[in-house]
């Protein structure tokens, strides 16, 4: 468990990715975040600890979904499977679903109205030979958006055997302020 405060601040900058302009935000304890909305879609692009800090475009959320639907998401990562192959590119398709909407979620006795709950649940793949080879992996991953707030807290566990990767994270909102 990574124990840590870390504070997130809107700039006034904006950055031009995939021809979408993006709020540039900074992170005290990481690199900035970049973050695009266009109606009910979300839009963020960081690196994601998960996957080896990689610099990953993802439409996180869909406000405007019912409870119950889902969205993929497919993007391409290097991978490390080990030897004899090391870092090969791979594919990981993440399966969001709006799991709970319009809820209240209470964060360190804090109770947040209107709260979207989103699970995403990954699948990797690899070009083995020209042949796509599923990596098998574990996940937990949950989110939880208070509206006009954001992320409120966050629970995402992730485990690839074969790629090393044994990741565990809790992020719980502290404070904020909306200017």
């Amino acid at each position: 468990t990574n124990a840590g405060t870390f504070k997130v601040t809107a700039t006034s900058k904006d950055s031009v990715i995939s021809g979408r302009t993006y709020k540039v935000f900074t992170n005290s304890s990481a690199s900035n975040e970049y973050y695009y909305k266009s109606s009910g879609d979300y839009f963020r692009y960081n690196s994601i600890k998960e996957l080896n800090n990689q610099l990953v475009e993802v439409l996180y959320l869909k406000d405007n979904l019912a409870k119950g639907q889902t969205w993929t998401e497919t993007k391409t990562v290097n991978i490390n499977v080990g030897p004899p192959l090391g870092t090969v590119p791979g594919t990981v398709q993440f399966v969001f679903t709006v799991s709970e909407k319009g809820i209240d979620h209470i964060v360190d006795g804090v109770t947040f109205k209107d709260v979207i709950k989103i699970t995403a649940v990954p699948s990797f793949s690899v070009l083995v030979m020209g042949t796509p080879t599923s990596v098998p992996s574990t996940s937990d991953l949950q989110y939880f958006y208070s509206k006009n707030v954001g992320l409120i807290y966050s629970k995402t566990i992730l485990t690839i055997p074969a790629a090393s990767i044994n990741a565990s994270s809790e992020t719980k909102l502290g404070a904020y302020t909306i200017k």
